[in-house]
């Protein structure tokens, strides 16, 4: 299933703050007070899809963890934690063919066995670089890439 919604990756914000995860702890000054983004991404993420199952597929420590008890609730995980760690709360709907077409690059990297699908580079490094997981976010994405980086 395909979100109806996009949520542009933690770096992707961090960059258009010039600033850094490590930042983001309330000492650091950057534009704006950093308590105020920490905020409004969390309330953000907390109105995005959430998928437990995905979470806890996706992201083997997470789901280690979580047996262990060491973490109970998995959205609060992800809207305190999870989040600010590059990570996605639920299947951002890749679609294979679309990816590859429009990144040949990525292609390439699966033939040369550097990654294995067009999800697992979207989750490693695409979203992070600003890619559309298919078509039905690709013109949300590039609003929010030119948001973000004004000078691409």
């Amino acid at each position: 299933m395909t979100p109806a919604t996009y949520l542009p990756p933690i770096d992707l914000l961090l960059q258009a703050l010039r600033t850094t995860r490590d930042r983001l702890d309330g000492r650091a000054r950057v534009a704006v007070d950093p308590r105020l983004p920490v905020h409004l991404l969390r309330r953000i993420a907390a109105a995005m899809p959430f998928d437990e199952s995905f979470y806890l597929t996706a992201y083997g420590d997470v789901a280690e963890a979580h047996g262990r008890g060491d973490i109970g609730d998995l959205h609060q995980h992800y809207i305190e934690a999870g989040l600010f760690e590059g990570r996605m709360g639920a299947d951002p709907g890749v679609d294979a063919d679309y990816y590859l077409a429009a990144n040949p690059d990525v292609g390439r990297a699966i033939s040369a066995g550097q990654i294995a699908s067009a999800a697992e580079h979207y989750l490693r490094r695409g979203a992070a670089e600003g890619r559309a997981p298919n078509v039905q976010l690709a013109a949300e994405a590039a609003r929010w890439i030119a948001a973000l980086r004004p000078e691409d």
